[in-house]
């Protein structure tokens, strides 16, 4: 019998080529998005006041906020 080997799966890797086949850039997009996200947490963290309910609200859930239903 033959030995199972395990195997490394990695789903967030991206590369991109030229039309003449080379290949231009290979990054993992995980470890992107975790430095941009670690560049950006301010911005991630802002708040803005609702006028209607007089609540802050992060500017990341605003639209889902302004979709609901205002009494």
């Amino acid at each position: 019998m033959e030995e199972i080997k395990e195997i490394k799966v990695v789903k967030a890797i991206k590369k991109y080529n030229t039309k003449n086949g080379e290949k231009i850039k290979v990054y993992n997009q995980k470890i992107y998005n975790d430095l941009y996200y670690k560049k950006n947490i301010n911005k991630f963290k802002e708040t803005y006041l609702c006028v209607c309910c007089n609540k802050n609200i992060l500017k990341s859930n605003k639209t889902n906020h302004q979709k609901t239903k205002i009494p």
